[in-house]
C-alpha cells in the first residue's frame, strides 16, 4: 500500500517551492533586465550616429530643446530620416516644428529604453532619451564648457544646442542618456509617467530645488550613455559623471534619488 503525503507534508513542500521561487525570481528579472540594458545601448549607439552625421552636415550642432520642447530626435525631417522614421506634416530645417502625433512611441522605439514603454503613452511628444541641458539655477560660467550650449532663436523660440565640437572632452561628455522625471511634478497620466523618459536630463546643479529631469540608471543600477565620440557604455562613477559631464543627479527607473555628486 502507498502512503499518501500527509497535509503538513504537502504545505512544507508548498513552502519550499515558494522559497525557492522568490529567490529565483529577482534573479530571472535582473537577466531581463539585462536583455533590455543591451537593446537600449543598440538604440542609443544608432540614435548617437544619427547625431554625429547631423552635426558634419550642420556645423556639428545638435539640438538639446527648443521653444516648443521638442527633443534631439524631433526638431527636423533630417534626424527622421537618419533614424528611419516617418514625418507626416512637419516642416523642414533646423526650425522644423513636427507635430505632437507624427511619432507616437511604436513608431519609434529607437528613440527609447524599451524598459519604459508602455502602451497607452499615446503622446508622440519629448518622450526619449535624454539630452544635457542646463539647471535653470545653476552657474554656467563657472564651468569650462561655455561655448557647448547657446541660445538660437528659431519660429518656436530660443533653441538650446550643443556644438560637439566645444565639448570638453568628447570621450567623456555624455551626449544622450537613460532619463527619467521625478515626483516633483506631483502628477501621472498616459502622456508622463512618473519615472517615465524625457528628452532632456539637467546637468550643472549646485543647489535648490531638486530638478526634475534626470539620469536614470534603470537598468539593476547602471545608465545607458551614449558619449560624444560615438561610444556606448555606463557608469557607477558618479563623481567621474559630475567632473566630466556636470551630471548632478541619478534617479532609478521610479525617479527616486540614487546618488547626487554634486552635494558631497
Amino acid at each position: 500500500m502507498k502512503k499518501k503525503f500527509t497535509l503538513i507534508e504537502l504545505l512544507v513542500v508548498i513552502a519550499i517551492i515558494a522559497i525557492l521561487a522568490s529567490m529565483l525570481l529577482p534573479a530571472l528579472g535582473k537577466a531581463k533586465e539585462l536583455a533590455m540594458k543591451a537593446q537600449c545601448a543598440g538604440n542609443l549607439k544608432q540614435d548617437m550616429q544619427a547625431v554625429l552625421i547631423y552635426g558634419s552636415n550642420n556645423d556639428n550642432w545638435m539640438v538639446v530643446e527648443d521653444g516648443n520642447y521638442q527633443g534631439w530626435w524631433r526638431f527636423c525631417k533630417e534626424m527622421h530620416d537618419l533614424l528611419g522614421l516617418n514625418m507626416t506634416e512637419s516642416e523642414g530645417g533646423l526650425n522644423g516644428a513636427p507635430y505632437f502625433f507624427d511619432c507616437p512611441p511604436d513608431k519609434r522605439k529607437v528613440t527609447m529604453c524599451p524598459s519604459v514603454i508602455w502602451g497607452d503613452m499615446e503622446w508622440g511628444g519629448g518622450t526619449s532619451y535624454g539630452a544635457p541641458y542646463p539647471h535653470p539655477e545653476s552657474d554656467y560660467e563657472d564651468y569650462k564648457c561655455e561655448l557647448t550650449l547657446s541660445k538660437v532663436g528659431g519660429n518656436k523660440g530660443a533653441m538650446q544646442l550643443i556644438k560637439l565640437s566645444n565639448v570638453p572632452s568628447s570621450s567623456t561628455f555624455v551626449t544622450i542618456s537613460d532619463s527619467c522625471y521625478t515626483e516633483f511634478f506631483g502628477w501621472e497620466d498616459p502622456y508622463r509617467k512618473v519615472g517615465g523618459p524625457v528628452h532632456v536630463f539637467y546637468r550643472n546643479w549646485q543647489g535648490g530645488s531638486e530638478p526634475q529631469y534626470a539620469v536614470s540608471a534603470r537598468h539593476n543600477g547602471l545608465a545607458n550613455m551614449a558619449f560624444a565620440d560615438g561610444h556606448v557604455g555606463d557608469s557607477s562613477d558618479y563623481s567621474a559623471l559630475w567632473e566630466n559631464s556636470k551630471i548632478g543627479f541619478i534617479f532609478d527607473t521610479a525617479g527616486y534619488l540614487l546618488y547626487s555628486p554634486c552635494e558631497d
